[in-house]
């Protein structure tokens, strides 16, 4: 993902604003973490956006995990 197109996380947060506890959050997928709701879907497409991730295989990732807590 970003470390391939060479972009440090501290560069990610300076870019989207997302603070680094939630940035390192979404790389170690730990979803559960983030703040919920809107700002959880919004954090993720900010991050893929700003490091050239798949936006859709991490919200799919993050409402898989949020499906497996449910149960």
């Amino acid at each position: 993902m970003r470390t391939t197109r060479g972009l440090s996380l501290d560069e990610i947060a300076r870019s989207t604003n997302i603070t680094m506890r939630y940035l390192q959050a979404i790389e170690r997928g730990e979803f559960e973490k983030l703040p919920g709701g809107i700002y959880t879907r919004s954090y993720i497409r900010q991050y893929a956006q700003a490091a050239g991730a798949d936006e859709a295989m991490l919200l799919d990732r993050c409402r898989a995990a949020s499906a497996a807590a449910v149960k």
